[in-house]
């Protein structure tokens, strides 16, 4: 075999999966499980995990409420600086 200088691409194939939503499906789907009985999974992993994202939630948004404090502080006594220091 000769090495070639052009090389033409092979032939790639687009594989997509069809998808289709059923109203009626889901809403049997939903009502099945509900009088089934089916437990809800409530393993311990995936309780420590809920608790782990809500608490990292919680620990963002406490920083971000900090820094807008801080500031509006700072805005605050910068003003009464400068209003006793104009007046």
């Amino acid at each position: 075999m000769l090495p070639s200088f052009i090389k033409t691409n092979k032939h790639r194939r687009f594989e997509y999966q069809y998808r289709h939503y059923d109203p009626d499906k889901e809403r049997h789907e939903e009502l099945r499980k509900k009088y089934s009985g089916e437990e809800k999974d409530f393993s311990e992993s995936r309780v420590r995990a809920d608790l782990r994202s809500q608490w990292e939630r919680n620990k963002r948004t406490q920083r971000s409420a900090l820094p807008t404090t801080r500031l509006i502080i700072i805005i605050a006594f910068l003003s009464l600086i400068s209003y006793l220091i104009l007046s």
